[in-house]
């Protein structure tokens, strides 16, 4: 898909490069594959994905939740008139100025994995509601999240009850697969794994509510991806075999809701020749908008004007700045065109923007609804 289908060429020509395009279209049928699952499923959007507030503004009319990290990412949500009880935050381990802020509006519900993250909650949002971060598998998803959050089963026995002597609620249990999961099983196996610590918790006097199972869902980073519906349906089926019916089932989508409806589009700025290869190079790149090109997220190259005239060879294609890292791929297959023409990005729609710096002097994408 070279660009969105309700946006002409002459518009792609016409605003200043580098900027990412949505369409409106595809994020209402994104939207809608995850609140189709209500009241089964809750769904927070994750706002680190892309936190554009024109993006924001237009979730929300769609009826979506938002998680939120930070106390900027708390500020922007409420600044769109969100209530506290549309509001989830999920970090592991947040600044005491963080937990303040969101405890001063409303919100009494965090996420922890260590001790010392009780200690600190039970301190400055006492009798606050306590969810738990399991370590799960990450191996099927193509950004692992493993290593820096979690805990073991056992571990996360022990902080429900010692949250509980500390004057706070344990409320649940969340994990988090890895960023663009690919396989059904990561999310199977993460579920069996908090339902041993559920019913554990229950030997222990402790009664849970809500299983978040976050995020991981994957977007058209490659063609084989399995489908938003399939794999919630599943999540939805084996939270029934495996948990109370009461249960609070949660998601937490952000690449898996955002990245397919968005369109990065660059300008060429210059080609050239080094030792036989042929480099193409764009003014946006891994600084200002391209940033998982350097974890292997791999994206989609099209001319704005696809010619089936124009014979295609391969690229490789380099961002703007002066640093050698800012190579974004090295196997892009793509006609000869020239310095001026554009190129879409897909899929643009998460973690560009919002990686993105000014480094070296460039510009940052602006965003765009259509």
């Amino acid at each position: 898909m070279p660009y969105p289908a309700n946006v002409l060429p002459s518009k792609l020509r016409r605003w200043k490069t580098p900027f990412l395009v949505f369409d409106r279209k595809v994020l209402r049928k994104k939207a809608a594959e995850f609140t189709g699952f209500r009241p089964k499923i809750e769904t927070f959007y994750s706002v680190k994905a892309n936190s554009s507030p024109r993006l924001l503004e237009y979730l929300a009319d769609l009826k979506l939740g938002f998680e939120v990290s930070s106390k900027e990412e708390l500020r922007r949500v409420l600044a769109i008139r969100q209530p506290t009880s549309n509001v989830s935050t999920s970090n592991p381990i947040k600044p005491p100025e963080f937990i303040d802020y969101a405890y001063k509006n409303g919100i009494d519900e965090f996420v922890v994995d260590s001790v010392e993250e009780i200690y600190k909650i039970a301190s400055v949002a006492p009798g606050s509601k306590i969810i738990v971060r399991l370590l799960v598998d990450n191996t099927e998803s193509a950004w692992p999240l493993d290593k820096k959050y979690g805990v073991s089963t056992e571990e996360a026995i022990k902080l429900l009850v010692l949250c509980q002597d500390k004057g706070l609620r344990p409320l649940g249990l969340t994990f988090h697969v890895g960023s663009q999961c690919t396989g059904y099983s990561s999310w199977m196996k993460a579920m069996s794994e908090a339902a041993f610590v559920w019913k554990n918790a229950a030997s222990n006097g402790i009664s849970l509510e809500v299983l978040n199972v976050g995020g991981g869902f994957p977007a058209h980073h490659t063609p084989d991806v399995p489908a938003t519906k399939q794999l919630l349906q599943a999540i939805a089926s084996h939270a029934t075999e495996l948990f109370p019916s009461s249960l609070t089932l949660r998601v937490e989508p952000g690449r898996g809701l955002v990245a397919d409806a968005g369109w990065l589009v660059t300008s060429i700025i210059g080609k050239a020749v080094r030792e036989g290869q042929d480099w193409m190079y764009l003014d946006v790149g891994i600084f200002n908008g391209l940033m998982e090109a350097i974890g292997g997220i791999e994206y989609q190259f099209s001319t704005v004007d696809p010619s089936e005239n124009l014979q295609q060879s391969p690229w490789i294609l380099a961002g703007p700045t002066c640093d050698s890292v800012d190579v974004v791929s090295r196997k892009a297959i793509l006609p000869n065109v020239t310095v001026g023409d554009r190129l879409t990005i897909f899929p643009g729609g998460a973690y560009t923007t919002c990686y993105a710096s000014r480094f070296n002097g460039v510009s940052i994408p602006q965003t765009h609804l259509v």
